[in-house]
């Protein structure tokens, strides 16, 4: 009588919460996360979901404190730009006034 070849018994450590099983889902980034479901009915422990709605409250905080800074440059740049407009309106209106000093002296001379 031939003697069975043993299976071998594969379990990978969960990337989310560390433990040891042998049900598991893999991603493209070579992550690994358990999975305990049976057919036909939801997963009573689902790593991988929790994993990406963790990460995707991250990115959302992360987005909104990028928006939060975009927004403060920009309203620099905006006070910036209104400063830059009011020297060069100053100047535009004293040169004016140069012309203008310059123009009745040659009237005066005249």
């Amino acid at each position: 009588m031939r003697s069975r070849r043993r299976e071998p018994v594969i379990q990978v450590k969960c990337d989310y919460c560390g433990e040891q099983t042998e049900t598991f889902v893999a991603t493209p980034n070579h992550l690994l996360f358990c999975i305990v479901q049976t057919v036909g009915s939801p997963p009573e422990k689902d790593c991988m979901t929790d994993y990406n709605r963790s990460k995707s409250n991250v990115r959302k905080s992360e987005n909104e404190k990028e928006q939060r800074r975009l927004q403060t440059s920009q309203e620099q740049f905006q006070k910036s730009q209104k400063k830059e407009k009011e020297k060069i309106i100053k100047k535009f209106d004293d040169y004016l006034f140069e012309l203008n000093q310059k123009s009745r002296r040659q009237r005066a001379t005249k």
